[in-house]
């Protein structure tokens, strides 16, 4: 660990790296911030980097990320394909070395103006590593996925956080020490540790609390099966849906007027409470994003990876189904059995939670925090109540 971190400090200031490349990298740097303005730490700062030094970059991008998955379906899965071209790529690489440059000037900068005593990189910036080991200051990467992509691979790293045991050794077959690698699970809002809470979101909406609860988070991956998909699952004995489109208006606007009079269906748009409509629900339809599959393993939720495309999503698919925490469907039928199994199999579904109970990493953030306030010699003089 760097010098710097013998240093006793009572308000340290940290600075968060994060990439607005879906919400995963952005809900877990949250996370870590409120974490830390928990323990009294309020000198935290959130730096989208790509977009803070490459801004035209940034946006052509992030349109390119957003449409990925609209290409995809039309059988041009450009980012599945860059995703495995490059997860072999080695630390010491040309790669590696090309996508080190990226923001490099911008947060040396942002470093000299802020004076951090530590970093924390909830996406894989080698910039990061380059940066901080010239400048002495200790780094740390978070890794938000269940599955490692050689992207995260920097040798500079002070400590990495990972979701799994398995990541963990893998890292270790990259040549990195053990003792620097903790298994804290992925970072995720506190409102999605509470277990006890039931009927908070659903009530007032018309929805029935002795009926089976499928929430189906409604994301782009779904334009072209949606209706299907409604109109089949409406079917299955004793449930009702509730569906999420996020921030996409026109889907939900399109929902509405087409099920307006489907008692057994309510629709959402973008939603600040979702932690009350996961802890409502008996199961989850949803894409194979990190932070989203750690919410619903929080609240031992079954799940359901509907149709995960190339990358890092399928990624995390194949290792929950792996576990047995997760189904993994490819059409509507199939989708349709696997909900009608779990739900009308208490064994099963009782074997599903317990899965998720064994790979659950309670408050996250909170041991990850912990953990880097220690290494840097930080005592917050305070601690805020939740």
């Amino acid at each position: 660990m760097h010098s710097r971190g013998k240093t006793m400090m009572h308000n340290p200031r940290i600075i968060i790296l994060t990439a607005s490349y879906g919400e995963g990298h952005i809900q877990a740097a949250s996370a870590i911030q409120q974490s830390l303005q928990r323990k009294g730490i309020d000198q935290v700062q959130v730096v989208d980097l790509i977009k803070l030094a490459h801004p035209l970059f940034h946006t052509v991008s992030s349109f390119l990320y957003t449409k990925s998955t609209t290409f995809a379906q039309l059988g041009i899965d450009y980012y599945g394909w860059l995703y495995h071209a490059t997860r072999g790529i080695k630390p010491d690489g040309l790669c590696h070395r090309y996508f080190g440059r990226l923001g490099r000037f911008a947060l040396s900068r942002e470093i000299e103006r802020q004076r951090p005593d530590a970093v924390i990189s909830t996406f894989p910036y080698g910039a990061a590593t380059a940066v901080c080991r010239h400048l002495d200051i200790p780094n740390f990467t978070v890794v938000t996925d269940y599955t490692l992509h050689g992207i995260w691979l920097h040798r500079g790293v002070d400590k990495y956080y990972v979701a799994c045991p398995e990541l963990k050794e893998e890292l270790v077959f990259h040549g990195f020490p053990r003792g620097r690698i903790e298994v804290s699970g992925i970072p995720i809002r506190s409102a999605f540790e509470d277990l006890s809470r039931t009927d908070l979101a659903l009530n007032g909406n018309g929805m029935n609390n002795d009926t089976h609860t499928l929430l189906i988070l409604a994301g782009s991956y779904m334009r072209k099966t949606l209706h299907q998909l409604i109109r089949t699952l409406t079917q299955l004995t004793n449930v009702q849906l509730v569906v999420v489109c996020g921030r996409n208006k026109k889907a939900e606007h399109e929902l509405r007027l087409a099920y307006a009079n489907q008692p057994r269906l309510s629709i959402f748009g973008y939603v600040e409470n979702m932690d009350e409509l996961m802890a409502d629900a008996s199961c989850i339809v949803t894409k194979a994003g990190g932070l989203t599959l750690s919410e619903a393993i929080a609240l031992k939720k079954p799940i359901f990876i509907f149709q995960p495309y190339s990358g890092q999503e399928y990624e995390n698919a194949k290792f929950l189904v792996r576990q047995k925490a997760a189904f993994c469907a490819g059409n509507v039928r199939e989708l349709a059995l696997q909900v009608s199994r779990v739900l009308s199999d208490e064994s099963l579904t009782r074997e599903m939670k317990r899965t998720m109970a064994g790979l659950r990493k309670k408050a996250a953030s909170d041991y990850i925090v912990h953990n880097i306030i220690e290494a840097i010699g930080a005592t917050p003089e305070r601690a805020k109540t939740e």
